[in-house]
């Protein structure tokens, strides 16, 4: 039987924070500037290093967890930025793919490529590289600190799942492009959180599975805006009618995305909080 007190430990979950982090230093310096496959899996031990904080917020304290995300919020964001130009390039191709390449296609394709560079460049400069292993190194000391009142182990899961449940109820009264990427976030810490405790200690083996496939639609409704801004930019040169057909896509595109994240979410965030903690293992 797996025990969900156990692998709420605070010790044990500061102790993936620290595996995490060492992970993101190996995987950053060696070889810097790093590649792109360096940068994702970095974002993503960033990612789960910080969905571990929030589980372990509750004995951290308000003060030390909101430091240390901070920290490693900071940390993220030029890696995210370089993301999204390589995402841009990826999602571009993808659309294209089996088609004819016409010269709008072109012109998208070349300033998408001249963004990524340009976004590279500046993400991966050596202060920002600096900046980042600082952060990692006073976060990983951070996390071997003493810790406070271990009671409330439970606590960080279904703050979780509140914030999620919360972003839900946003997205579905004014379904922006800021309030889906709110969500997408809180989904995504909902779903690293299962992952870090496993799927069999809440007894419920398909949620993590279910959780990750919203987090997934929403991932790509995004990046669909993220390409729909883009493109919108008249800095890139394309032809008023190419914009409009290019954008018309993506809009319909990202609504339909939309309207299936919203379903999924209703049957994932169906329970209130309180009922959804009394369903985990005593």
């Amino acid at each position: 039987m797996i025990d969900l007190d156990q692998r709420l430990a605070p010790e044990r979950l500061l102790g993936v924070v620290r595996r995490q982090l060492k992970q993101v230093a190996k995987a950053l310096d060696p070889r810097w500037p790093p590649r792109d496959a360096a940068v994702h899996d970095a974002r993503k031990r960033l990612k789960k290093a910080r969905a571990a904080l929030r589980l372990a917020r509750p004995v951290l304290g308000e003060r030390r967890f909101a430091r240390n995300n901070q920290r490693l919020r900071d940390a993220g964001r030029p890696l995210s930025a370089l993301r999204d130009a390589a995402m841009l390039l990826t999602l571009w191709k993808r659309m294209q793919s089996g088609r004819a390449r016409p010269p709008a296609a072109r012109i998208v394709r070349t300033a998408l490529l001249a963004h990524y560079r340009s976004v590279r460049h500046r993400a991966l400069g050596g202060p920002v590289h600096r900046a980042v292993t600082q952060a990692l190194q006073a976060t990983r000391a951070d996390a071997r600190g003493s810790i406070g009142d271990a009671a409330n182990r439970r606590g960080g899961l279904r703050r979780i799942y509140r914030q999620g449940r919360r972003a839900l109820a946003a997205a579905r009264q004014r379904p922006t492009p800021a309030q889906l990427h709110e969500w997408r976030k809180q989904t995504k810490y909902l779903y690293l959180a299962l992952d870090i405790v496993g799927a069999a200690a809440v007894r419920d083996r398909g949620l993590a599975r279910r959780v990750h496939d919203l987090s997934d639609v929403l991932g790509r409704v995004h990046d669909l805006h993220v390409l729909h801004t883009r493109l919108a930019d008249p800095r890139v040169p394309l032809q008023p009618h190419d914009r409009r057909a290019i954008l018309a896509a993506l809009d319909a595109r990202m609504l339909a995305g939309r309207q299936r994240a919203l379903r999924a979410g209703a049957v994932i965030y169906r329970r209130r909080p309180r009922a959804f903690a009394a369903r985990l293992p005593r």
